[in-house]
């Protein structure tokens, strides 16, 4: 699995945060095998003097669309683990679509 960290308008992605991106990413491989490649967005937006960071998190999969999800905040890290739960609920409902389609 190919794992991006990418830091845009300014942002320098630094070791703790690839591996906060990383240790959120691997607990997808938990619920979905098919999972082959994960890419972070990571954004500083300055508004009025306060600092708000965006994540998104694009998931490609097997035989299926990506699956996406943004989130902001004034918290780098948490900001990654909203976007990483919003991903992780989107490949639970597709993994329960699936079986209960089979059943």
């Amino acid at each position: 699995m190919r794992i991006d960290v990418i830091g845009r308008h300014g942002l320098v992605v630094t070791e703790p945060i690839r591996a906060c991106a990383v240790e959120k990413s691997d607990r997808l491989l938990a619920h979905f095998s098919g999972v082959t490649a994960v890419e972070f967005c990571l954004e500083v937006e300055d508004a009025h003097g306060s600092k708000d960071f965006c994540v998104e998190m694009v998931v490609s999969a097997d035989r299926h669309e990506d699956f996406v999800s943004r989130s902001c905040g004034d918290d780098l890290y948490l900001a990654i683990d909203a976007a990483a739960k919003k991903v992780d609920r989107q490949i639970r409902d597709y993994k329960d679509r699936l079986s209960q389609h089979r059943s």
